[in-house]
């Protein structure tokens, strides 16, 4: 959020900028599908396209075009090879990425105004760069986050769902809760918070909550949207807590569900639910929580919870 908005407050100034964007990566590039940078004619920076060497040269190109009055949009492919010849990129880490210069001036304005607002108000809508322009397109919808298409240097657009933002439950705001809330909020995920005790400080205290409710856990099949962007990890007060949410949750889509516990309590749970989690149908339940760093902790607990949520994010596993 706070790139968009640094490009609106530049424009809002009359600055000019220059968009970098990946998009496409390969291998072992530094800079990932969806790397963002924007580069100021006030020689101010936001975001990043992969660092070093390679990231200093795209900036200079960037603030030469910026100098030169060249809106691009530019694709510039970069190799990560020392045999790469003029595609090289520095760098020596080895697989490539494509990165597209497009200047922002006052004509894009309204749509980066929107961008910020979409994202705001958790609303949904499609940014395009090709070699047409730069767009947006409001309740436009996509298949994946991210879409990208490259033919050659003249023929090439890339997508992407802009506002698209994952979001993780955590039912139950004790002192893991509010550990895990403070590291997905950093990680740039929505966080929700979900309890059924008044008066706890670790829920009063959570000031990283996009959202906090006290609820009873009978309703919370009602409160935690489904979806491909939904992390859900349930860390109630009680056993039968656990069990009464993990039961109504159970049969629900998300992208993560989680359950804190140990391998006795655990396997205690799955039995008086009536889950079998070796059954070919049977819904994935990572539980025991996190990957195993014998965490002891609340914020090492949260921190292998983070890890695991972000490998089941980038699709290791």
């Amino acid at each position: 959020m706070k790139f968009w908005e640094f490009i609106k407050e530049k424009l809002e100034q009359s600055k000019k900028l220059m968009l970098l964007v990946v998009i496409d990566s390969k291998g072992s590039s530094p800079g990932r599908l969806g790397f963002k940078m924007a580069v100021c004619d006030d020689l101010d920076l936001a975001g990043s396209v992969g660092g070093g060497s390679m990231e200093y040269d795209i900036v200079e190109l960037a603030r030469a075009m910026l100098h030169l009055g060249r809106p691009g949009p530019v694709m510039k492919k970069q190799i990560h090879k020392t045999n790469a010849g003029e595609e090289h990129s520095g760098m020596i880490c080895s697989g490539e990425q494509t990165i597209v210069l497009i200047a922002l001036e006052e004509r894009h304005k309204t749509a980066i105004n929107l961008i910020v607002s979409y994202i705001n108000n958790d609303k949904t809508g499609v940014l395009r760069i090709s070699t047409d322009g730069f767009s947006f397109i409001p309740e436009g919808t996509l298949n994946q986050p991210i879409s990208t298409f490259i033919e050659n240097e003249a023929k090439w657009e890339y997508k992407e769902l802009a506002g698209y933002k994952n979001r993780i439950c955590i039912i139950g705001a004790g002192h893991v809760g509010l550990a895990l809330s403070k590291l997905m909020k950093d990680l740039g995920f929505i966080v929700e918070i979900f309890d059924d005790r008044e008066n706890l400080n670790t829920y009063e205290n959570n000031v990283y909550a996009d959202k906090k409710q006290l609820i009873k856990y009978s309703n919370i099949d009602q409160l935690v949207p489904e979806g491909d962007s939904v992390y859900v990890v349930i860390m109630t007060f009680t056993h039968k807590s656990d069990q009464d949410v993990l039961a109504k949750l159970i049969g629900k889509k998300f992208k993560y569900l989680g359950l804190m516990g140990s391998k006795t309590k655990v396997a205690k749970l799955y039995q008086n639910i009536g889950y079998q989690p070796d059954k070919e149908d049977a819904p994935k339940i990572y539980s025991p929580i996190g990957i195993p760093i014998h965490s002891k902790t609340p914020m090492e607990i949260a921190v292998s919870i983070a890890a695991e949520i972000i490998r089941v994010k980038n699709g290791r596993e």
